[in-house]
Order: C-alpha cells, then structure tokens, then sequence
C-alpha cells in the first residue's frame, strides 16, 4: 500500500520569537497544513499536576511552506484564537514522497503563556 503526504485542508498563520498574537500580527499567514490530535495514546500528564492533561498536538505541513522554529506561536486555522507555542520541529518521511514537516505544539494562550489558561 503507497503512502501518501497528509491532507493540508487548513491555514496556519505564525508569530515568529518576540511577537504574540496578542500585540503583533502575524509575520507569516496561509501556510497550509493539517492539525493533528494524536488520538491513540496513553494519558499524557504533568507530573506536578495529575489534572493537567497535555496530549502530543502536531501540525503537519508541506516542506518548503515555512520552517517553523521552537518558541513561534501558530494559529491552526486564523482567526479561530486557538494558539499552539512550537516545541519541536522535525522532518518526517525524510527523502521518501510522503515527506512533510512535523510542528509539535502545546496550547497557549494569545500572550504565549502555557499552559493555555
């Protein structure tokens, strides 16, 4: 069975280091992407707070679209004010066709603050 890229059926728009969607506007808009909820996992929690409940959020989107970098703030679909600070950024698939990259992100608030209040 042929592996084929995600689905980028939305919009991201981003806030590179210093800026936030609470006093700036985004540096960089419309890059397509998917949002993704990995949905098949144990209970993610923060040790310090049982209640806390952080499940691994990705943004996927085609390589060449923007190179997010750990600490921008993205905005899955503008607009909508929910806010994802980057944690890790990584190639998936690299040198395959499915290639794309892989944005790890926590909710935040439109200041950057996490977790998201």
């Amino acid at each position: 069975m042929p592996f084929t890229l995600p689905i980028f059926n939305l919009l991201t728009n981003y806030w590179t280091a210093g800026h936030t969607p609470a006093a700036d506007p985004p540096d960089i808009v419309d890059v397509p992407s998917q949002l993704y909820v990995f949905s098949r996992l144990g209970v993610d929690q923060v040790a310090a707070s049982p209640t806390l409940y952080t499940p691994p959020i990705m943004i996927r989107q085609p390589l060449g679209a923007y190179l997010a970098v750990v600490g921008d703030i993205a905005e899955a679909v503008p607009g909508s004010a929910d806010y994802y600070k980057v944690r890790w950024v990584q190639v998936f698939h690299l040198g395959f066709p499915n290639q794309y990259l892989g944005v790890l992100v926590e909710q935040c608030n439109s200041a950057g603050a996490t977790p998201r209040p």
